[in-house]
């Protein structure tokens, strides 16, 4: 897990060869302009689900990842991007569902920091 600008995005490539795939896609000028959904950038191995829509910070539903892995991006506004290592007592909320390549985790409490 890392936490770091789309401008620094480039010190990460080596770590996988789908990031500077997905460093490009995040460049584009059309960004604002795609619709909500799936976009193909590398075929079912790098895409984006593009969500138009209000963050939902600390109330979002945590999930994780066994194959993919996931890079949030949040073009216009703000919202609260956390994580929890799965070796730090998260327990599922939801049990691993293969086919999908993910695992919902019960939701911090008010006093639980990320």
């Amino acid at each position: 897990m890392f936490i770091t600008s789309i401008n620094h995005l480039h010190n990460y490539t080596h770590l996988h060869s789908g990031f500077e795939k997905a460093g490009q896609f995040l460049a584009r000028s059309d960004l604002a302009a795609l619709v909500d959904g799936w976009h193909e950038i590398d075929g079912d191995e790098l895409f984006a689900i593009v969500s138009a829509c209000e963050g939902k910070g600390r109330a979002a539903r945590l999930e994780a990842h066994r194959c993919y892995i996931d890079v949030q991006f949040c073009l216009l506004g703000k919202d609260v991007i956390g994580f929890r290592p799965l070796a730090q007592g998260s327990i599922a909320e939801v049990a691993y569902d293969e086919a999908l390549d993910v695992i919902f985790l019960r939701s911090l409490s008010a006093s639980e920091s990320v």
